[in-house]
């Protein structure tokens, strides 16, 4: 028996991603039956043996690479059996085509498996996963055109769910889809009467926009950017079904109408949600508050009238519950024509991570709450200009030393200018104007 080096869980992963699934049969049932703690196991392997031996409880796994006898484990606490007689026929095949194929493969799963418990429990498909930067400006940065996508290969596993699936093909339709600008990938849905034949993640590649997370399980859509892409007609209510979607970007998508559907707050994973520059309407749904992930959400019309964006028109007011999105960084619904009603007096509270908060040009009234002083440091850009805010400004606005862009030019604020605003020490523009404000603003 000797141990497994780092070279040789290196070297095994190509064999791995080959592997057939009745390969990692016991793998599955020993993570999903937690035979292991928080620590990372050291993993020896014998001819015809593998032997797992965790190092923070001394509990021994073996398995029998042979296909005879039993597999048993044995702890400090007593004695345990992971599968009674060999268990299956296709368990034993698969630990024979496991020793004689990609043995060191399986051992790698084992290892990275095991390791990330250590970091919260994580499991094999979240080492996998990709994840979309953000970077420090007002709108998160997107993939250049062109650029390459995430997708699967023919060594990794399978296909993608089909609720998932269904999604996408609903989206093509809702949308015109054969009269995208770019429907590469996507034109297999004219083609395939049958749904569970589309592999929208690859191989080759994955459909035009898309980005999955492609793992030995199943390969999940992780990410659909269809920005300018020409979509006409509305979204679907089964967009809810695509549960490991992160990022939904269609803007400028000018002909893209109807509402935001509800069951965009099923997207548990979401961490973007970027509709601008569309022809979208109706209100925010109250319910993506329950969105815990979202990161940046954009529904503005950043463009004038008569250029080729969509004109968003949200009506409504800014619901309350979106003040529990803790993990929110960039908050932007800019001339969005009828918004109205005040803003919710808990943002900003939760919102530590807070980057940018851009509410300008729509109807907003009342005051502008002292809760927006709770950001903190992180807050750099604040614009809540041409709207139809009253009352006297916070003196604690002062206090957000970081702030690079102050803007509450065109409102109804009245009052003396505070002393306070002398603590902006990092401000690079402040607009006041077209305010009812009086005084003098010393600048030292």
């Amino acid at each position: 028996m000797k141990g497994l080096s780092d070279a040789g869980l290196i070297n095994g992963l190509p064999w791995f991603t080959m592997l057939d699934w009745r390969g990692v049969h016991v793998a599955i049932y020993l993570i999903r039956n937690s035979y292991f703690g928080k620590r990372a196991p050291a993993i020896f392997y014998g001819k015809d043996t593998m032997i797992i031996h965790h190092l923070y409880n001394s509990k021994n796994i073996s398995l029998n690479m042979s296909g005879k006898g039993k597999t048993g484990g044995k702890g400090k606490g007593g004695r345990g059996k992971t599968g009674g007689k060999a268990t299956s026929k296709s368990a034993k095949a698969g630990l024979q085509f496991l020793h004689a194929m990609a043995f060191r493969g399986a051992l790698f799963a084992f290892a990275c498996w095991f390791s990330s418990a250590a970091q919260g429990g994580a499991a094999l498909d979240r080492i996998l996963r990709t994840s979309r930067g953000v970077g420090l400006q007002l709108e998160a940065p997107r993939r250049p055109e062109g650029a390459a996508t995430t997708g699967c290969h023919r060594g990794d596993a399978s296909a993608t769910p089909a609720p998932e699936v269904g999604a996408l093909v609903d989206l093509f339709w809702s949308t015109n889809g054969p009269g995208w600008l770019n429907a590469s990938g996507w034109s297999s849905i004219q083609l395939e009467d049958d749904t569970a034949a589309l592999q929208p993640c690859g191989p080759p590649r994955p459909w035009h926009g898309l980005e999955c997370n492609c793992t030995l399980f199943a390969s999940h859509v992780t990410s659909i950017e269809l920005q300018e892409n020409g979509l006409d007609g509305s979204l679907p209510p089964s967009l809810g079904q695509l549960s490991f979607l992160e990022t939904l970007d269609l803007a400028a998508n000018a002909l893209l109408a109807g509402t935001i559907p509800a069951g965009t707050c099923d997207l548990a994973a979401l961490k973007s949600l970027i509709l601008k520059d569309t022809a979208l309407s109706g209100t925010i749904p109250t319910c993506l508050g329950q969105c815990s992930m979202l990161k940046e959400i954009q529904l503005s019309s950043d463009k004038p009238s008569g250029v080729p964006y969509g004109n968003l028109t949200l009506s409504g007011t800014i619901p309350d519950s979106l003040c529990n999105l803790r993990n929110l960084e960039r908050f932007l619904l800019q001339f969005t024509q009828d918004l109205r009603g005040p803003i919710p007096s808990c943002l900003g509270i939760n919102q530590p991570r807070l980057y940018a908060l851009a509410i300008q040009g729509n109807q907003l009234t009342g005051e502008i709450p002292p809760s927006l002083c709770s950001i903190g440091p992180a807050l750099k850009y604040l614009l809540l200009n041409d709207n139809s805010l009253d009352g006297t400004a916070p003196p604690c606005i002062g206090s957000l030393s970081s702030i690079i862009w102050l803007d509450v030019a065109g409102n109804s604020l009245r009052g003396s200018i505070h002393d306070s605003l002398c603590g902006l020490t990092g401000v690079e523009h402040l607009m006041l104007a077209a305010n009812q404000l009086t005084g003098t603003l010393r600048y030292d």
